[in-house]
Protein backbone atom coordinates (compact mmCIF):
# COMPACT_ATOMS: atom_id res chain seq x y z
CA UNK A 1 0.00 0.00 0.00
CA UNK A 2 2.85 2.40 0.86
CA UNK A 3 4.49 1.69 -2.51
CA UNK A 4 1.22 2.35 -4.29
CA UNK A 5 0.78 5.66 -2.47
CA UNK A 6 4.27 6.73 -3.51
CA UNK A 7 3.51 5.85 -7.12
CA UNK A 8 0.26 7.75 -6.87
CA UNK A 9 2.06 10.83 -5.54
CA UNK A 10 4.55 10.66 -8.38
CA UNK A 11 1.76 10.29 -10.93
CA UNK A 12 -0.10 13.24 -9.47
CA UNK A 13 2.98 15.45 -9.52
CA UNK A 14 3.63 14.53 -13.13
CA UNK A 15 0.02 15.11 -14.03
CA UNK A 16 0.03 18.53 -12.38
CA UNK A 17 3.11 19.51 -14.31
CA UNK A 18 1.51 18.28 -17.53
CA UNK A 19 -1.66 20.29 -16.92
CA UNK A 20 0.16 23.46 -16.00
CA UNK A 21 2.19 23.24 -19.20
CA UNK A 22 -0.71 22.29 -21.44
CA UNK A 23 -3.70 24.23 -20.12
CA UNK A 24 -1.94 27.03 -18.23
CA UNK A 25 -5.03 27.83 -16.11
CA UNK A 26 -5.28 31.29 -14.62
CA UNK A 27 -6.39 31.38 -10.99
CA UNK A 28 -8.33 34.58 -11.44
CA UNK A 29 -10.45 34.13 -8.30
CA UNK A 30 -13.36 35.76 -10.10
CA UNK A 31 -15.80 32.94 -9.28
CA UNK A 32 -17.28 32.88 -12.78
CA UNK A 33 -19.16 29.72 -13.76
CA UNK A 34 -17.20 29.02 -16.94
CA UNK A 35 -13.53 28.37 -17.48
CA UNK A 36 -11.09 25.49 -17.64
CA UNK A 37 -11.26 23.59 -14.38
CA UNK A 38 -9.43 20.28 -14.46
CA UNK A 39 -10.11 16.98 -12.69
CA UNK A 40 -7.57 14.16 -12.65
CA UNK A 41 -7.36 10.85 -10.84
CA UNK A 42 -6.25 7.24 -10.98
CA UNK A 43 -8.06 3.90 -10.85
CA UNK A 44 -6.43 0.75 -9.46
CA UNK A 45 -7.34 -2.91 -9.36
CA UNK A 46 -7.72 -4.61 -5.94
CA UNK A 47 -4.16 -5.98 -6.21
CA UNK A 48 -2.72 -2.46 -6.59
CA UNK A 49 -2.17 -2.42 -10.36
CA UNK A 50 -3.29 0.45 -12.60
CA UNK A 51 -6.70 -0.24 -14.12
CA UNK A 52 -6.27 0.68 -17.79
CA UNK A 53 -9.01 0.66 -20.42
CA UNK A 54 -11.54 1.74 -17.79
CA UNK A 55 -14.31 4.11 -18.80
CA UNK A 56 -14.68 6.98 -16.34
CA UNK A 57 -17.58 9.41 -16.14
CA UNK A 58 -17.65 12.68 -14.25
CA UNK A 59 -21.30 12.90 -13.22
CA UNK A 60 -22.96 16.01 -11.73
CA UNK A 61 -24.25 15.09 -8.26
CA UNK A 62 -27.81 16.11 -9.21
CA UNK A 63 -27.85 14.00 -12.37
CA UNK A 64 -31.02 11.99 -13.01
CA UNK A 65 -30.19 9.28 -15.58
CA UNK A 66 -33.83 8.60 -16.36
CA UNK A 67 -34.84 12.09 -17.42
CA UNK A 68 -31.68 14.13 -17.93
CA UNK A 69 -29.83 14.26 -21.26
CA UNK A 70 -26.97 11.79 -21.76
CA UNK A 71 -23.63 12.93 -20.41
CA UNK A 72 -21.56 14.84 -23.00
CA UNK A 73 -18.33 13.36 -24.33
CA UNK A 74 -16.39 15.95 -22.35
CA UNK A 75 -17.43 14.18 -19.13
CA UNK A 76 -16.39 10.71 -20.33
CA UNK A 77 -12.78 9.46 -20.47
CA UNK A 78 -10.90 6.16 -20.63
CA UNK A 79 -7.93 5.48 -18.38
CA UNK A 80 -4.48 5.09 -19.89
CA UNK A 81 -1.84 2.50 -19.03
CA UNK A 82 -1.21 4.23 -15.72
CA UNK A 83 -4.90 4.04 -14.79
CA UNK A 84 -5.12 7.84 -15.12
CA UNK A 85 -8.13 9.81 -16.30
CA UNK A 86 -8.43 13.53 -16.99
CA UNK A 87 -11.27 15.98 -17.51
CA UNK A 88 -11.25 19.59 -18.58
CA UNK A 89 -14.58 20.92 -17.35
CA UNK A 90 -16.33 24.19 -18.11
CA UNK A 91 -18.78 24.43 -15.20
CA UNK A 92 -17.81 24.50 -11.56
CA UNK A 93 -19.88 22.46 -9.11
CA UNK A 94 -20.14 19.09 -7.35
CA UNK A 95 -19.51 15.83 -9.19
CA UNK A 96 -19.16 12.08 -8.64
CA UNK A 97 -16.62 9.87 -10.39
CA UNK A 98 -18.09 6.69 -11.84
CA UNK A 99 -15.93 4.05 -13.52
CA UNK A 100 -16.46 0.70 -15.24
CA UNK A 101 -13.81 -1.61 -16.64
CA UNK A 102 -14.79 -2.36 -20.22
CA UNK A 103 -13.84 -6.06 -20.07
CA UNK A 104 -14.46 -7.23 -16.49
CA UNK A 105 -17.37 -4.82 -15.79
CA UNK A 106 -15.87 -4.06 -12.39
CA UNK A 107 -17.03 -0.69 -11.12
CA UNK A 108 -16.14 2.26 -8.93
CA UNK A 109 -17.98 5.23 -7.43
CA UNK A 110 -16.22 8.14 -5.73
CA UNK A 111 -18.46 10.88 -4.35
CA UNK A 112 -17.89 14.47 -3.41
CA UNK A 113 -15.58 15.83 -6.13
CA UNK A 114 -15.98 19.59 -5.86
CA UNK A 115 -14.73 22.17 -8.35
CA UNK A 116 -14.95 25.45 -6.45
CA UNK A 117 -13.39 27.66 -9.09
CA UNK A 118 -13.47 27.56 -12.87
CA UNK A 119 -9.66 27.54 -12.80
CA UNK A 120 -9.25 24.73 -10.25
CA UNK A 121 -7.16 21.63 -10.76
CA UNK A 122 -8.78 18.97 -8.58
CA UNK A 123 -6.88 15.81 -7.66
CA UNK A 124 -9.33 12.98 -6.92
CA UNK A 125 -8.23 10.37 -4.34
CA UNK A 126 -7.36 7.14 -6.10
CA UNK A 127 -10.11 4.52 -6.28
CA UNK A 128 -10.20 0.72 -6.28
CA UNK A 129 -12.36 -0.89 -8.91
CA UNK A 130 -14.34 -3.95 -7.76
CA UNK A 131 -17.12 -6.21 -8.92
CA UNK A 132 -20.46 -4.44 -8.41
CA UNK A 133 -23.23 -5.33 -6.01
CA UNK A 134 -26.99 -5.24 -6.42
CA UNK A 135 -29.98 -3.85 -4.57
CA UNK A 136 -33.28 -5.73 -4.48
CA UNK A 137 -36.18 -3.41 -3.76
CA UNK A 138 -39.56 -4.67 -2.57
CA UNK A 139 -42.16 -2.10 -3.59
CA UNK A 140 -45.57 -1.99 -1.88
CA UNK A 141 -48.36 -3.78 -3.73
CA UNK A 142 -50.10 -0.44 -4.41
CA UNK A 143 -47.23 0.83 -6.57
CA UNK A 144 -47.94 1.25 -10.28
CA UNK A 145 -44.57 0.77 -11.94
CA UNK A 146 -45.67 1.51 -15.54
CA UNK A 147 -43.36 4.19 -17.07
CA UNK A 148 -41.40 4.17 -13.84
CA UNK A 149 -37.73 3.72 -13.14
CA UNK A 150 -35.42 3.45 -10.16
CA UNK A 151 -32.06 5.21 -10.03
CA UNK A 152 -29.15 6.38 -7.91
CA UNK A 153 -28.99 10.16 -7.98
CA UNK A 154 -25.71 11.57 -9.25
CA UNK A 155 -24.80 8.41 -11.18
CA UNK A 156 -25.77 6.68 -14.41
CA UNK A 157 -27.20 3.72 -12.50
CA UNK A 158 -30.89 3.24 -13.27
CA UNK A 159 -33.40 0.64 -14.36
CA UNK A 160 -36.56 1.16 -16.38
CA UNK A 161 -39.69 -0.60 -15.13
CA UNK A 162 -41.55 -1.54 -18.26
CA UNK A 163 -44.67 -3.07 -16.82
CA UNK A 164 -47.25 -2.45 -14.12
CA UNK A 165 -47.53 -4.40 -10.92
CA UNK A 166 -49.11 -7.83 -11.29
CA UNK A 167 -52.43 -8.03 -9.49
CA UNK A 168 -51.51 -11.43 -8.07
CA UNK A 169 -48.24 -10.21 -6.57
CA UNK A 170 -48.27 -9.04 -2.95
CA UNK A 171 -44.68 -7.74 -2.99
CA UNK A 172 -42.96 -6.62 -6.17
CA UNK A 173 -39.15 -7.14 -6.21
CA UNK A 174 -37.00 -4.98 -8.48
CA UNK A 175 -33.29 -5.69 -8.74
CA UNK A 176 -31.03 -2.76 -9.49
CA UNK A 177 -27.82 -4.48 -10.50
CA UNK A 178 -24.34 -3.22 -11.43
CA UNK A 179 -24.26 -0.85 -8.46
CA UNK A 180 -20.69 0.08 -7.51
CA UNK A 181 -19.48 -0.76 -4.01
CA UNK A 182 -20.05 2.47 -2.10
CA UNK A 183 -22.25 4.21 0.41
CA UNK A 184 -24.85 5.84 -1.81
CA UNK A 185 -27.15 8.67 -0.81
CA UNK A 186 -30.25 6.68 -1.64
CA UNK A 187 -32.34 5.12 -4.37
CA UNK A 188 -35.18 7.04 -5.98
CA UNK A 189 -38.29 6.19 -7.99
CA UNK A 190 -39.26 8.41 -10.94
CA UNK A 191 -41.49 8.59 -13.99
CA UNK A 192 -40.11 8.77 -17.52
CA UNK A 193 -40.67 12.16 -19.18
CA UNK A 194 -41.66 13.58 -15.80
CA UNK A 195 -38.62 15.02 -14.04
CA UNK A 196 -40.67 16.49 -11.20
CA UNK A 197 -40.62 15.13 -7.65
CA UNK A 198 -38.96 11.71 -7.78
CA UNK A 199 -39.75 9.69 -4.66
CA UNK A 200 -36.98 8.65 -2.30
CA UNK A 201 -37.10 4.90 -1.67
CA UNK A 202 -34.22 4.60 0.79
CA UNK A 203 -31.99 6.68 2.98
CA UNK A 204 -28.21 6.33 2.82
CA UNK A 205 -27.39 2.76 1.84
CA UNK A 206 -24.13 0.79 1.78
CA UNK A 207 -23.72 -1.51 -1.23
CA UNK A 208 -21.07 -4.23 -1.05
CA UNK A 209 -19.17 -5.88 -3.87
CA UNK A 210 -20.81 -9.07 -5.22
CA UNK A 211 -23.56 -8.84 -2.58
CA UNK A 212 -27.31 -8.34 -2.88
CA UNK A 213 -28.77 -5.79 -0.46
CA UNK A 214 -32.53 -6.15 0.06
CA UNK A 215 -34.66 -3.20 1.11
CA UNK A 216 -38.28 -2.17 1.43
CA UNK A 217 -39.09 0.58 -1.01
CA UNK A 218 -40.63 3.80 0.38
CA UNK A 219 -39.56 2.80 3.92
CA UNK A 220 -36.82 4.33 6.05
CA UNK A 221 -35.35 2.28 8.91
CA UNK A 222 -33.58 3.78 11.94
CA UNK A 223 -32.00 1.97 14.86
CA UNK A 224 -31.58 3.70 18.25
CA UNK A 225 -29.29 2.01 20.75
CA UNK A 226 -27.18 2.97 23.73
CA UNK A 227 -24.29 3.47 21.30
CA UNK A 228 -25.90 6.16 19.13
CA UNK A 229 -28.50 7.79 21.39
CA UNK A 230 -29.36 8.53 25.02
CA UNK A 231 -31.36 5.31 25.25
CA UNK A 232 -30.47 3.95 28.71
CA UNK A 233 -30.75 0.28 27.76
CA UNK A 234 -31.03 -1.94 24.70
CA UNK A 235 -33.56 -4.33 26.26
CA UNK A 236 -36.90 -2.65 25.60
CA UNK A 237 -39.99 -3.66 27.58
CA UNK A 238 -42.64 -1.26 26.27
CA UNK A 239 -43.25 1.86 24.16
CA UNK A 240 -45.99 4.45 24.62
CA UNK A 241 -46.95 7.70 22.86
CA UNK A 242 -48.37 10.71 24.72
CA UNK A 243 -50.68 13.49 23.49
CA UNK A 244 -47.69 15.54 22.34
CA UNK A 245 -46.42 12.72 20.08
CA UNK A 246 -43.48 12.09 22.35
CA UNK A 247 -42.37 8.47 22.48
CA UNK A 248 -41.82 6.98 25.95
CA UNK A 249 -39.59 3.93 26.09
CA UNK A 250 -39.40 1.48 28.99
CA UNK A 251 -36.16 -0.43 29.44
CA UNK A 252 -35.39 -3.42 31.63
CA UNK A 253 -32.19 -1.98 33.05
CA UNK A 254 -31.97 1.81 32.71
CA UNK A 255 -35.36 3.30 33.48
CA UNK A 256 -37.35 5.31 30.94
CA UNK A 257 -36.38 7.43 27.93
CA UNK A 258 -38.61 9.96 26.19
CA UNK A 259 -37.89 11.24 22.67
CA UNK A 260 -39.66 14.09 20.89
CA UNK A 261 -37.93 13.58 17.57
CA UNK A 262 -35.06 15.89 18.47
CA UNK A 263 -34.27 15.76 22.18
CA UNK A 264 -33.86 12.75 24.47
CA UNK A 265 -34.61 12.74 28.19
CA UNK A 266 -34.00 9.92 30.66
CA UNK A 267 -35.78 9.20 33.95
CA UNK A 268 -34.44 6.68 36.42
CA UNK A 269 -34.27 6.01 40.14
CA UNK A 270 -31.58 8.65 40.49
CA UNK A 271 -33.45 11.63 39.05
CA UNK A 272 -37.13 10.75 39.50
CA UNK A 273 -39.55 8.80 41.69
CA UNK A 274 -39.37 5.69 39.57
CA UNK A 275 -39.20 2.87 42.13
CA UNK A 276 -37.08 0.67 39.84
CA UNK A 277 -35.07 0.95 36.64
CA UNK A 278 -36.66 -2.30 35.45
CA UNK A 279 -39.79 -0.83 33.86
CA UNK A 280 -42.28 -3.34 32.44
CA UNK A 281 -45.10 -1.21 31.00
CA UNK A 282 -46.02 2.42 30.31
CA UNK A 283 -49.63 3.58 29.87
CA UNK A 284 -50.79 7.11 29.01
CA UNK A 285 -54.05 7.39 30.95
CA UNK A 286 -56.54 10.08 31.98
CA UNK A 287 -55.49 13.60 33.01
CA UNK A 288 -52.39 13.38 30.77
CA UNK A 289 -50.73 11.11 33.31
CA UNK A 290 -48.23 8.40 32.51
CA UNK A 291 -48.25 5.27 34.67
CA UNK A 292 -45.18 3.07 34.96
CA UNK A 293 -45.34 -0.58 36.04
CA UNK A 294 -41.99 -1.72 37.42
CA UNK A 295 -40.56 -4.59 39.43
CA UNK A 296 -40.24 -2.19 42.36
CA UNK A 297 -43.78 -0.78 42.42
CA UNK A 298 -45.71 1.72 40.29
CA UNK A 299 -45.23 5.40 39.54
CA UNK A 300 -47.33 8.15 37.98
CA UNK A 301 -46.05 11.30 36.25
CA UNK A 302 -48.22 14.17 35.00
CA UNK A 303 -45.40 16.13 33.38
CA UNK A 304 -44.67 18.08 36.54
CA UNK A 305 -45.03 15.85 39.57
CA UNK A 306 -44.13 12.25 40.32
CA UNK A 307 -45.82 9.93 42.79
CA UNK A 308 -44.81 6.35 43.49
CA UNK A 309 -46.57 3.46 45.23
CA UNK A 310 -44.61 0.65 46.84
CA UNK A 311 -45.19 -1.79 49.66
CA UNK A 312 -43.14 0.55 51.86
CA UNK A 313 -45.28 3.68 51.38
CA UNK A 314 -48.77 2.41 50.42
CA UNK A 315 -51.20 -0.45 50.61
CA UNK A 316 -50.13 -1.99 47.32
CA UNK A 317 -49.72 -5.73 48.09
CA UNK A 318 -46.67 -6.34 45.88
CA UNK A 319 -43.96 -4.40 44.09
CA UNK A 320 -43.76 -6.78 41.14
CA UNK A 321 -46.07 -5.05 38.64
CA UNK A 322 -46.35 -6.23 35.02
CA UNK A 323 -49.11 -4.08 33.49
CA UNK A 324 -51.59 -1.28 34.19
CA UNK A 325 -54.83 0.05 32.69
CA UNK A 326 -57.75 2.25 33.76
CA UNK A 327 -61.55 2.05 33.67
CA UNK A 328 -64.03 4.86 33.03
CA UNK A 329 -64.34 5.60 36.76
CA UNK A 330 -60.63 6.24 37.08
CA UNK A 331 -59.87 2.98 38.86
CA UNK A 332 -56.42 1.60 38.06
CA UNK A 333 -56.03 -2.12 37.36
CA UNK A 334 -52.62 -3.70 37.84
CA UNK A 335 -51.44 -7.08 36.62
CA UNK A 336 -48.83 -8.46 39.02
CA UNK A 337 -46.24 -11.19 38.89
CA UNK A 338 -47.27 -12.89 42.17
CA UNK A 339 -50.52 -11.43 43.55
CA UNK A 340 -53.01 -11.71 40.69
CA UNK A 341 -54.98 -8.60 39.75
CA UNK A 342 -54.97 -5.46 41.92
CA UNK A 343 -57.46 -2.58 41.70
CA UNK A 344 -56.75 0.90 43.10
CA UNK A 345 -59.56 3.45 43.40
CA UNK A 346 -57.31 6.23 44.65
CA UNK A 347 -57.66 5.20 48.27
CA UNK A 348 -58.14 1.47 48.63
CA UNK A 349 -56.16 -1.40 47.14
CA UNK A 350 -58.24 -4.49 46.30
CA UNK A 351 -56.64 -7.86 45.52
CA UNK A 352 -58.19 -10.42 43.18
CA UNK A 353 -56.01 -13.50 43.26
CA UNK A 354 -56.48 -17.17 42.39
CA UNK A 355 -57.46 -18.04 45.98
CA UNK A 356 -60.11 -15.36 46.57
CA UNK A 357 -61.48 -14.67 43.08
CA UNK A 358 -61.96 -16.13 39.63
CA UNK A 359 -58.67 -14.75 38.38
CA UNK A 360 -57.09 -18.03 37.16
CA UNK A 361 -53.47 -17.37 38.11
CA UNK A 362 -51.48 -15.10 40.39
CA UNK A 363 -49.37 -13.96 37.45
CA UNK A 364 -51.33 -11.54 35.27
CA UNK A 365 -49.07 -10.71 32.33
CA UNK A 366 -51.48 -8.29 30.62
CA UNK A 367 -54.60 -6.34 31.56
CA UNK A 368 -56.88 -4.37 29.25
CA UNK A 369 -60.08 -2.53 30.14
CA UNK A 370 -62.55 -1.97 27.29
CA UNK A 371 -64.82 1.04 26.81
CA UNK A 372 -67.70 -0.71 28.61
CA UNK A 373 -65.44 -1.39 31.63
CA UNK A 374 -64.94 -5.07 30.95
CA UNK A 375 -61.59 -6.11 32.42
CA UNK A 376 -59.56 -8.64 30.43
CA UNK A 377 -56.69 -10.54 32.05
CA UNK A 378 -54.11 -12.71 30.29
CA UNK A 379 -52.38 -15.28 32.49
CA UNK A 380 -50.33 -18.50 32.24
CA UNK A 381 -53.58 -20.35 32.96
CA UNK A 382 -55.91 -18.89 30.38
CA UNK A 383 -57.88 -15.67 29.91
CA UNK A 384 -60.52 -14.04 32.11
CA UNK A 385 -62.98 -11.30 31.15
CA UNK A 386 -65.28 -9.83 33.79
CA UNK A 387 -67.57 -6.92 34.52
CA UNK A 388 -69.54 -6.59 37.75
CA UNK A 389 -71.02 -10.10 38.26
CA UNK A 390 -70.24 -11.29 34.71
CA UNK A 391 -67.25 -13.62 34.32
CA UNK A 392 -66.01 -15.33 31.15
CA UNK A 393 -63.08 -17.69 31.65
CA UNK A 394 -61.37 -19.32 28.64
CA UNK A 395 -58.71 -21.99 28.62
CA UNK A 396 -57.74 -24.97 26.47
CA UNK A 397 -60.32 -27.21 28.20
CA UNK A 398 -63.48 -25.10 27.89
CA UNK A 399 -62.82 -23.10 24.71
CA UNK A 400 -60.92 -23.11 21.44
CA UNK A 401 -57.84 -21.61 23.06
CA UNK A 402 -54.90 -23.83 22.08
CA UNK A 403 -52.60 -22.87 24.92
CA UNK A 404 -53.29 -21.69 28.46
CA UNK A 405 -50.01 -19.79 28.64
CA UNK A 406 -50.87 -16.41 27.12
CA UNK A 407 -48.07 -13.89 26.58
CA UNK A 408 -50.05 -10.88 25.32
CA UNK A 409 -53.45 -9.84 23.99
CA UNK A 410 -55.29 -7.23 21.94
CA UNK A 411 -58.99 -6.66 22.59
CA UNK A 412 -60.54 -4.86 19.61
CA UNK A 413 -63.79 -2.90 19.66
CA UNK A 414 -65.19 -5.00 16.77
CA UNK A 415 -65.42 -8.14 18.89
CA UNK A 416 -62.07 -9.63 17.83
CA UNK A 417 -59.79 -10.81 20.61
CA UNK A 418 -56.19 -11.70 19.76
CA UNK A 419 -54.08 -13.82 22.11
CA UNK A 420 -50.34 -14.26 21.58
CA UNK A 421 -48.80 -17.54 22.66
CA UNK A 422 -45.96 -19.90 21.91
CA UNK A 423 -45.95 -20.80 18.23
CA UNK A 424 -48.50 -18.25 17.02
CA UNK A 425 -51.66 -16.37 17.81
CA UNK A 426 -55.30 -17.30 18.45
CA UNK A 427 -58.21 -15.11 17.37
CA UNK A 428 -61.55 -15.27 19.17
CA UNK A 429 -64.46 -13.57 17.42
CA UNK A 430 -66.92 -12.76 20.19
CA UNK A 431 -69.64 -11.88 17.66
CA UNK A 432 -70.08 -15.49 16.51
CA UNK A 433 -68.00 -17.28 19.18
CA UNK A 434 -65.55 -18.72 16.65
CA UNK A 435 -61.85 -19.39 17.02
CA UNK A 436 -59.13 -19.09 14.36
CA UNK A 437 -55.54 -20.12 14.96
CA UNK A 438 -52.56 -18.79 13.03
CA UNK A 439 -49.24 -20.59 13.12
CA UNK A 440 -46.55 -21.78 10.75
CA UNK A 441 -48.76 -24.52 9.32
CA UNK A 442 -51.70 -22.23 8.54
CA UNK A 443 -49.98 -18.98 7.52
CA UNK A 444 -46.35 -19.99 6.84
CA UNK A 445 -45.48 -16.95 8.95
CA UNK A 446 -45.39 -17.65 12.66
CA UNK A 447 -42.47 -19.80 13.66
CA UNK A 448 -42.13 -18.89 17.31
CA UNK A 449 -43.72 -17.05 20.21
CA UNK A 450 -45.78 -13.83 19.95
CA UNK A 451 -44.99 -11.31 22.69
CA UNK A 452 -46.88 -8.18 21.67
CA UNK A 453 -49.84 -7.25 19.44
CA UNK A 454 -50.85 -3.79 18.19
CA UNK A 455 -53.20 -2.33 15.59
CA UNK A 456 -52.40 0.72 13.47
CA UNK A 457 -54.73 3.43 12.15
CA UNK A 458 -55.18 1.57 8.85
CA UNK A 459 -56.49 -1.52 10.60
CA UNK A 460 -53.35 -3.59 10.12
CA UNK A 461 -52.56 -5.85 13.09
CA UNK A 462 -48.87 -6.12 14.04
CA UNK A 463 -47.39 -9.07 15.90
CA UNK A 464 -44.01 -8.93 17.64
CA UNK A 465 -42.30 -12.31 17.76
CA UNK A 466 -38.98 -13.75 18.85
CA UNK A 467 -37.84 -13.54 15.21
CA UNK A 468 -39.14 -10.14 14.10
CA UNK A 469 -42.47 -8.62 13.02
CA UNK A 470 -45.48 -10.13 11.28
CA UNK A 471 -48.42 -8.06 9.99
CA UNK A 472 -51.94 -8.97 8.89
CA UNK A 473 -54.29 -6.61 7.03
CA UNK A 474 -57.27 -8.97 7.12
CA UNK A 475 -56.30 -10.63 3.85
CA UNK A 476 -52.54 -10.91 3.51
CA UNK A 477 -49.69 -11.70 5.88
CA UNK A 478 -46.22 -10.20 5.66
CA UNK A 479 -43.10 -11.13 7.58
CA UNK A 480 -40.43 -8.59 8.62
CA UNK A 481 -37.70 -11.03 9.59
CA UNK A 482 -34.61 -12.64 8.13
CA UNK A 483 -31.61 -11.08 6.39
CA UNK A 484 -33.67 -8.35 4.75
CA UNK A 485 -34.34 -6.86 8.18
CA UNK A 486 -31.09 -7.31 10.11
CA UNK A 487 -32.13 -4.82 12.81
CA UNK A 488 -35.11 -7.05 13.68
CA UNK A 489 -33.84 -10.50 12.77
CA UNK A 490 -33.87 -12.75 15.86
CA UNK A 491 -33.98 -9.68 18.10
CA UNK A 492 -37.17 -10.54 20.02
CA UNK A 493 -39.78 -7.84 19.47
CA UNK A 494 -41.33 -6.85 22.81
CA UNK A 495 -43.26 -3.66 22.00
CA UNK A 496 -44.88 -1.84 19.06
CA UNK A 497 -46.16 1.74 18.98
CA UNK A 498 -47.40 4.10 16.25
CA UNK A 499 -46.99 7.88 16.28
CA UNK A 500 -49.20 10.46 14.56
CA UNK A 501 -46.57 11.16 11.87
CA UNK A 502 -46.79 7.64 10.48
CA UNK A 503 -43.73 6.11 12.12
CA UNK A 504 -43.75 2.67 13.69
CA UNK A 505 -41.62 2.23 16.82
CA UNK A 506 -40.46 -1.29 17.63
CA UNK A 507 -38.84 -2.30 20.90
CA UNK A 508 -36.50 -5.29 20.82
CA UNK A 509 -35.05 -7.49 23.53
CA UNK A 510 -31.41 -6.77 22.66
CA UNK A 511 -31.14 -4.19 19.86
CA UNK A 512 -32.83 -1.13 21.30
CA UNK A 513 -35.48 0.68 19.25
CA UNK A 514 -36.07 0.10 15.56
CA UNK A 515 -38.22 2.79 13.94
CA UNK A 516 -39.40 2.99 10.39
CA UNK A 517 -41.45 5.51 8.47
CA UNK A 518 -42.92 5.67 5.00
CA UNK A 519 -41.39 8.07 2.51
CA UNK A 520 -43.37 11.21 1.73
CA UNK A 521 -44.85 11.08 -1.73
Amino acid sequence: MKKRNLLYTAFVCGALCLFRCTFNPVADGSGSDVGNGNVIGFVYTPDGKPSSNTQVRLVPDTYNPGNDAPLPDSLIDTTNGLGMYTFAIAVKGAYNVEAVHLQTRARLLLKGVTVQSSADTVIVPFGIIRQPGAVKIFLPDTTDTADGYVFVLGTTVFKKLSHALSISSSRYPITLDSVPEATINGILFGRLNNPQNPITLTDTLTVLSSKITEIDGFVFWTNYTTANSMLPGNKISDICRDAFNRVWIATAEGGVAVYNGTVWEVYNTGNSSLPSNNVQKIKYLANNTLWFATDGGVAAYNGTQWISYTTANSGIPTNRILDVDEDSKGNKWFGTRDTGLVMFDGTTWTVLDSATSKVPHNTVVAVQVTADDTVWCATPNGVLAFKDSYFHFMNSSNSGLLSNDIYCMLIETNGKRWFGRQGGVSLYNQVDSTWTHYNVSTTFIFRDSVFTIAKDTKGVVWFGTTLGITTYDGVSWFDYSGSRYPMLDNRGVQAICFDILGSTWIGTSKNGIVAFRLAKK
